[in-house]
């Protein structure tokens, strides 16, 4: 689930194209903010405002797909006030450029478990999303078959969400 002062920003991130995979409170004592996403191609211009608010802009080899990079957006709150945090995620989201579309939908275990229990007509757009990539002959037999294994388990519903990525992957993880 969103925590509620990044709920708004994650929402207006979305809507501009940006596909997030985590958000909320960071660190061992939960001292820092930070929103994880698949994008990772901010202008300078964009990353000298985010630098003035405060936020570190962090690019890094994906830990769960080789080859790919994620982009992490991170602060240290200068209160611990949700209301304070809310409103600087929101000016953080502002500040990002519309990519003119809406961001990816996140298929992560823990996404698609949630929607599974709490959303199924979202989760059936899952299954659909995930029949059509399964399909798409321009994908790597390898990657096809993985995604065709993580079907096959999501629809028979027959084991959890982090063992089949697991056993898919070699990894927990995500598919875009």
């Amino acid at each position: 689930m969103m925590e509620p002062q990044v709920t708004d920003a994650i929402f207006e991130m979305h809507r501009k194209g940006y596909s997030t995979l985590q958000s909320g409170f960071g660190a061992l004592d939960g001292s820092t903010q930070y929103i994880l996403m698949k994008e990772v191609d901010l202008d300078e211009e964009v990353l000298s405002r985010l630098a003035a608010l405060g936020v570190s802009v962090k690019i890094a080899d994906d830990p769960q797909w080789k080859g790919n990079q994620i982009m992490e957006l991170r602060f240290d709150p200068d209160q611990p006030n949700l209301d304070a945090i809310r409103k600087k995620w929101n000016e953080v989201a502002a500040i990002l450029p519309d990519r003119e579309k809406t961001g990816r939908r996140n298929l992560s275990g823990m996404a698609v478990r949630f929607r599974q229990r709490f959303a199924p007509a979202e989760y059936d757009k899952d299954i659909r999303y995930l029949e059509a990539r399964a399909a798409d002959v321009s994908l790597s037999s390898e990657y096809r078959s993985r995604m065709e294994m993580y079907l096959d388990n999501l629809k028979n519903r027959k084991i959890d969400i982090f063992a089949v990525m697991a056993s898919a992957s070699g990894r927990p993880g995500y598919f875009e």
